[in-house]
């Protein structure tokens, strides 16, 4: 089982700010990538608006907020999660662009890597046919909204490894997700 520190999140949406919100939480350090046109800093300002409301409500203090801020680099470029130890997709559910972006992510970084979609629709194998290290590929489908949420849906694709799956219930673990 590999130890995850830092997390890749493709795609700053709903769940993929979500998502780096839940991993910097629990002390991951995460790389946000907007996947679609535009800058990064609205993206920012969406994840820092709503930590401001739990703050605002007390459920939160302004220092966890700032450091859980902190944790999270923001980015338009996906070569800058190259050296991330798993790195969780969630752009567009069409097939051909996440096989696309599967294909160059296993172009840009190591090949231990763990990548995982966010999808819960589309197959997680015809994903992880376009890459050469297949057994690290699989599904890790949060559910929205997921800093509230506690389940998380971990898909053994076909030529997922078992150390795959050993590693991603241990991070989820680290969560608090079931």
């Amino acid at each position: 089982m590999m130890e995850i520190r830092t997390v890749g999140i493709i795609g700053t949406g709903t769940m993929g700010l979500g998502i780096a919100q839940v991993c910097a939480q629990s002390g991951f350090n995460v790389i946000a990538v907007k996947a679609t046109p535009g800058s990064w800093e609205k993206a920012k300002a969406s994840l820092e608006g709503g930590l401001n409301k739990s703050v605002e409500r007390g459920k939160m203090a302004a220092a966890d907020r700032d450091a859980l801020v902190g944790r999270i680099t923001f980015t338009t470029d996906e070569r800058a999660v190259a050296d991330c130890d798993l790195i969780i997709e969630s752009i567009i559910e069409d097939l051909q662009t996440k096989k696309d972006l599967f294909r160059r992510l296993e172009a840009i970084c190591r090949p231990d890597t763990l990548l995982c979609t966010n999808t819960s629709t589309l197959s997680v194998t015809a994903m992880m046919a376009v890459c050469k290290h297949r057994s690290r590929v699989a599904g890790l489908h949060f559910f929205n909204p997921a800093p509230v949420m506690k389940l998380v849906e971990i898909i053994h694709a076909f030529e997922t490894s078992d150390v795959t799956i050993s590693t991603l219930n241990a991070f989820c673990k680290k969560l608090g997700k079931d």
